[in-house]
């Protein structure tokens, strides 16, 4: 059996294909796979930047901005959190003579739209040096 028909079976088998998928009231259209997935993986949670394509009042999981998933580890975890953003930042300055620029981690943070995470990012680190 070829990989690819290994994995249409395996998927298929808990995955809906997307032109049987029937409109979810309070998910867009475009999303409803996205929608399925999180419901065939059970999960408690979708984090996603697009929430507004998402009703938490129709899911059965928490529908929730990354930045706010991001800053609520950070809470229950902030050496880890400031560990990872060292390594990263220590990993993107070691490739600062190939790719010739880097961005910091937080400025890749905004960019992503984690502007609250960036802050506290920059903070942490301010105040461990």
């Amino acid at each position: 059996m070829s990989l690819e028909s290994l994995i249409r079976n395996t998927i298929t088998d808990f995955v809906t294909p997307a032109e049987r998928y029937e409109q979810v009231p309070g998910i867009d259209s475009g999303d409803l796979h996205v929608h399925f997935a999180a419901l065939a993986a059970e999960s408690d949670a979708l984090v996603t930047l697009n929430t507004k394509h998402f009703s938490s009042d129709t899911a059965p999981y928490a529908v929730v901005h990354p930045d706010t998933s991001l800053m609520t580890i950070a809470k229950a975890f902030p050496l880890a959190v400031l560990e990872v953003a060292s390594e990263e930042n220590t990993y993107w300055q070691s490739r600062l003579t190939e790719l010739g620029q880097v961005k910091s981690v937080s400025q890749a943070l905004r960019d992503a739209h984690c502007p609250r995470f960036a802050s506290l990012i920059e903070a942490m680190n301010s105040a461990f040096r």
